[in-house]
């Protein structure tokens, strides 16, 4: 009950037809690069319904036209194009899974995205939507490479154990909301290159996150001992932690701005300003490192900075900026400030 079609053929679902195939199918690509080589093109009101965890291939193009839809069920969808210029273009459907697995593949999305599981890139190149792409499952990056294209990855799921791998590449805007949902990122860094926004879920940082927008949770972040460092070179970013604690957190953007909106924040470690500007809480901002402003500046905002230490050897460095209350709040730390205060 396999479908295999040899290469360069395309697979047609033709205008309001219902294929609803008994297994796997298997259109494979022979690397002409033509646009019909390998590919499926459902017409305008046609449905490809798949049907438990079948597994199917697709050696070129996915093409859903309008009012044409793709019930996924539990199946594993592959692209395996190992040539370039491939578009995918679901509509409205949501796949389950959704692998890239093609050495020399590259995929475009022409439009919104949904995986209501896992999202897999093993080889190749995916260049993801300009909006959103939704993943109800984890995001893997395993060997390949992904292109922001100034969109969105929402991830939604509602069960822990989920990962977020995103190899060597940037997210742009990075979105995790599903209560009672639990990921990790899988890897030592990863970045934004705008916002990174927690609505809803738990999320364990890895050991490294830039970030180059605003940094929102309403959610739980698990610092995981690592560091966050903000990189905007733009004003107007926020920082809201709604009482989850962060570890170290740097601040490294030229021209960047940021305003704390909590009204007290926790740091386990370290707080550095290497350069840019921050505004801090209004209540309180406990720190249990060192307090560093090295090349930037900061406003008090009429709060207090509490120095929680437990060990020697840690620094306050104001370098021109004011406290508005300073507080050492340890029996066992010791601080040497550097500079006048």
């Amino acid at each position: 009950d396999t479908l295999v079609l040899r290469p360069d053929t395309k697979l047609i679902v033709w205008t309001g037809k219902t294929f609803a195939p008994a297994g796997d199918i298997t259109l494979t690509s022979g690397g002409s690069g033509t646009s019909w080589d390998g590919s499926l093109e459902l017409y305008a009101n046609a449905i490809l319904s798949a049907a438990g965890t079948q597994s199917h291939s697709i050696g070129g193009s996915l093409l859903v036209g309008t009012g044409a839809s793709i019930t996924s069920a539990n199946s594993t969808f592959t692209f395996t194009a190992t040539t370039t210029g491939k578009t995918i273009a679901p509509g409205s459907s949501a796949f389950y899974n959704i692998v890239f697995n093609g050495a020399g593949g590259n995929w475009a999305f022409s439009g919104p995205a949904t995986s209501t599981n896992n999202f897999t890139i093993t080889t190749g190149t995916v260049t993801l939507p300009s909006a959103t792409t939704t993943i109800a499952g984890s995001f893997e990056n395993t060997g390949g490479t992904f292109v922001h294209n100034n969109g969105t990855v929402q991830l939604t799921s509602t069960a822990t154990g989920k990962n977020i791998r995103p190899g060597e590449n940037s997210f742009y805007n990075l979105s995790i909301n599903g209560s009672g949902g639990g990921w990790s990122f899988v890897g030592t860094r990863a970045t934004t290159t705008r916002h990174f926004i927690v609505s809803a879920g738990s999320v364990t940082l890895p050991t490294t996150l830039a970030v180059g927008g605003s940094f929102l949770n309403t959610g739980t972040i698990v610092h995981n001992s690592g560091t966050l460092t903000f990189t905007s070179t733009l004003p107007e970013r926020t920082i809201l932690t709604s009482g989850s604690s962060l570890n170290t957190v740097t601040f490294n953007g030229s021209g960047g701005e940021w305003t704390w909106i909590d009204t007290s924040a926790t740091l386990a470690n370290d707080f550095r300003i290497t350069v840019g500007s921050t505004t801090l809480p209004t209540g309180t901002l406990s720190v249990g490192g060192s307090f560093e402003n090295i090349g930037g500046s900061f406003g008090n905002n009429g709060g207090t900075v509490r120095l929680t230490a437990t060990a020697t050897g840690k620094s306050i460095t104001p370098n021109g900026s004011w406290f508005n209350h300073l507080t050492l709040d340890s029996a066992s730390g010791g601080w040497t400030i550097t500079q006048n205060a």
